[in-house]
């Protein structure tokens, strides 16, 4: 990766961190690549600060409104130990489809701001890797694991 903010992985972090890092000139040409539920902060941002931003919508997410009744099942009853979390999107979407049945399943939340998200939904604390990354998420699924042996 050419350039990661430090703090938080989200749109605003990124463009704080593009904007104070890099002292470029005015007038930059930059493309977003993007879902088409993603907010407009990081274009916004760099339009503001005199870029010139063009964007892309290169997936498209869909909200899903049905749901597997087995699966809410499950979740009650809570049949799944863990659940990886790796989106803002991911987490709305994961409250409003199963609210309180999320009680009793450990969530891994991929940052902090995710965790945040899913804390009133929880029974305990979502797990949040160090470093925003999948194999981040599963290092700690396996620490916690251990210290449950």
């Amino acid at each position: 990766c050419d350039m990661m903010p430090e703090d938080q992985f989200n749109a605003a972090s990124l463009a704080r961190f593009w904007l104070n890092k890099q002292h470029l000139p005015q007038s930059q040409r930059c493309l977003i690549v993007r879902t088409n539920i993603g907010n407009n902060t990081l274009s916004e941002t760099l339009q503001a600060a005199g870029h010139f931003v063009q964007e892309v919508i290169a997936y498209r997410s869909h909200r899903r409104t049905d749901l597997d009744p087995e699966l809410v099942k499950q979740l009650s009853n809570r049949y799944f130990d863990y659940c990886f979390v790796t989106s803002s999107s991911a987490a709305a979407q994961l409250i409003e489809l199963f609210g309180v049945a999320l009680q009793g399943t450990q969530l891994i939340a991929i940052q902090p701001e995710v965790a945040q998200q899913l804390t009133t939904y929880a029974s305990c604390p979502p797990i949040t890797p160090q470093v925003a990354s999948i194999d981040a998420m599963i290092d700690v699924l396996l620490h916690s694991t251990k210290k449950l042996s």
